[in-house]
């Protein structure tokens, strides 16, 4: 039986929701992002908390530019979090997006 624990964070149980949108390491990757000028100020710190509700906002009312980059970060939180449970790695906010950033870059 998998855990349902946050591996990241092992106080809430782990969800999509909680992993891209409401995990305090996630919630400082979308702040630098927006710190950076790199996704629109708001676009994930507006309240959304579930993650087919952001994205569904994304689609109707974000520019292609904004769905890449937003789709960028969300897979290199993924790919971050499996770091952190099948390799033992830590999770860096900082290193994500950057990741992300040189990805969209490509």
């Amino acid at each position: 039986m998998l855990d349902p624990i946050c591996p990241l964070c092992g106080q809430s149980n782990e969800s999509l929701d909680h992993l891209f949108l409401q995990h305090p390491m996630s919630r400082q990757v979308w702040e630098a992002a927006q710190l950076h000028h790199w996704i629109l100020s708001g676009l994930c710190t507006g309240g959304t908390q579930d993650i087919h509700s952001f994205l569904q906002h994304l689609h109707l009312h974000h520019s292609q530019l904004v769905k890449q980059r937003s789709s960028f970060s969300l897979w290199h939180l993924w790919k971050a979090r499996n770091e952190v449970v099948f390799k033992k790695d830590e999770f860096s906010p900082t290193s994500c997006l950057i990741r992300a950033k040189c990805a969209s870059a490509e």
